[in-house]
């Protein structure tokens, strides 16, 4: 019970801290659809989507190194040399990301690049500054900085974009002003940047990371693959316009990606914890049935809701994203589960199953997309990276023979199955009254089989069962 309780508020305040970034992203959409062209929209989506690439794949994934190797010590000495030699290579990769924009300057006519390059330094900092935090376990400030990140990114679009008339510049610029405030106060908490010492530099600690982190660069090609290649696939075939609408539908994987990103930050910092052989079975078994079960329900729950709200939230010239969100969010919540599934695979050092299994979806994705998306449309591009999160989720699985297994209960996979049948149903033909009626059936009908479970994890939350222990 103290493992789950622990697990239980980690994802409370790792919620608090990222609720509100995720739901700003969310309610933004309004205006975003309103005010920006789909062709603006969809570059900006184009362009992040290369970043990402190119940042994880120059700097090797580092921030998960960081969190990884902070966890497995103890004591500010031993910690501080990890943040000193992470922020070494965060400087290297950063001069490597300079050289690149530089020679793009050059090269091609890129639109706004500068905000491209300090977006995807913005995105470095704060993963690897998020990462440090939570390694020292400061999750309190860890979701402080993402609330006040998330505030800033809203204030600066709502007064660029809304009442001031900016263009697409504005969304790198609002990112960037929040990544800032988010590194600024963990470093004002913390101050990491006193670990940058002679001392605490070491080259063989230095090769560590490197050797962790080796695959798992490698594992973030393959997954920027898997999960971003169709929105290049769509720029060059289908044109921006219609990467914006896809994007568009992309947005409203955001509430569940929130679910997803919580649970799974929560549950790395649970695995990576040593234990015995006999407890990790168990609690990689219980973790990830109830976090399938969970993504599941949340996926049930969203359809029905994104179908009531999307007239009355998004502009005409994103119609045709509708079609599209019951597949996105299908393929957030297998991402989020195969993350999960990775966690555990990390854990276990067996970080070239990643690679593997991140490389066969990845690899199944790029052909699928190839091939279909310019003679059969949009859907193609999410019901590609549908087929290769699947495959993904399977291999790893596999992966874990012997260590742990996933585990659900026939009665709750048969409901889940059902339910999720016939919201899909409901959204694709029903009414939005059709649809507000199921969507209050179908909580009240998860709220009911998942009452004992559910009861179990707030009696941990709040430490109930602890408080029992301590009377006899």
């Amino acid at each position: 019970m103290n493992k789950v309780r622990a697990f239980a508020k980690t994802s409370l305040i790792y919620f608090l801290g990222t609720v509100l970034t995720k739901l700003i992203s969310f309610f933004l959409l309004p205006l975003y659809s309103q005010k920006l062209p789909a062709d603006q929209f969809g570059y900006f989506d184009y362009t992040v989507t290369i970043v990402t690439i190119v940042v994880g794949t120059v700097c090797m994934e580092l921030w998960v190194g960081a969190i990884r190797f902070l966890l497995a010590r103890d004591g500010r000495k031993a910690k501080d040399a990890v943040v000193c030699n992470s922020l070494v290579l965060a400087g290297i990769a950063c001069l490597l990301l300079a050289g690149v924009g530089g020679v793009l300057s050059l090269l091609l006519p890129v639109p706004h690049l500068i905000y491209v390059f300090f977006y995807g330094l913005a995105y470095l900092l704060q993963s690897l500054y998020g990462s440090f935090a939570r390694g020292f376990g400061r999750n309190m400030d860890f979701a402080v900085s993402g609330i006040l990140s998330g505030v800033v990114n809203m204030l600066v679009n709502v007064v660029f974009i809304g009442a001031l008339g900016g263009g697409v510049e504005v969304l790198y610029l609002a990112f960037i002003a929040g990544a800032a405030v988010q590194v600024g106060y963990i470093e004002i908490r913390l101050r990491l940047l006193k670990s940058v010492r002679r001392e605490n530099f070491s080259p063989a600690l230095l090769r560590e990371l490197l050797r962790f982190c080796r695959p798992l660069f490698i594992n973030s090609v393959s997954y920027w693959l898997l999960s971003s290649y169709s929105k290049l696939v769509i720029g060059g075939t289908l044109g921006m316009g219609a990467n914006g609408i896809y994007s568009m539908a992309l947005r409203f994987s955001s509430v569940i990606t929130l679910f997803t990103g919580v649970l799974s930050l929560a549950w790395q910092e649970t695995v990576f914890v040593r234990r015995s052989p006999e407890e990790k079975g168990t609690l990689y078994a219980a973790g990830m049935g109830w976090c399938f079960q969970g993504m599941a329900a949340a996926l049930i729950l969203m359809l029905p809701a994104v179908r009531v709200l999307f007239p009355y939230v998004i502009g005409e010239e994103y119609a045709g994203a509708l079609a599209l969100i019951p597949l996105c969010l299908m393929n957030t919540v297998a991402s989020g589960f195969s993350d999960f599934v990775g966690k555990v695979i990390i854990a276990e050092n067996r970080t070239k199953g990643i690679f593997y299994s991140s490389l066969a979806g990845a690899l199944l994705c790029v052909l699928l997309s190839t091939l279909l998306i310019r003679p059969l449309g949009l859907a193609m591009a999410p019901a590609a990276i549908l087929a290769g999160f699947l495959v993904m989720i399977g291999i790893r699985l596999r992966l874990l023979h012997g260590v742990g297994r996933l585990a659900v209960p026939w009665k709750s996979g048969a409901l889940l199955a059902v339910l999720l049948a016939g919201a899909l149903a409901v959204y694709y033909a029903g009414s939005v009254l059709w649809n507000l009626a199921f969507g209050a059936a179908a909580a009240g009908a998860l709220l009911f089989a998942g009452r004992r479970p559910l009861k179990s994890l707030l009696s941990a939350l709040l430490g109930r069962e602890n408080r029992k222990e301590e009377t006899t």
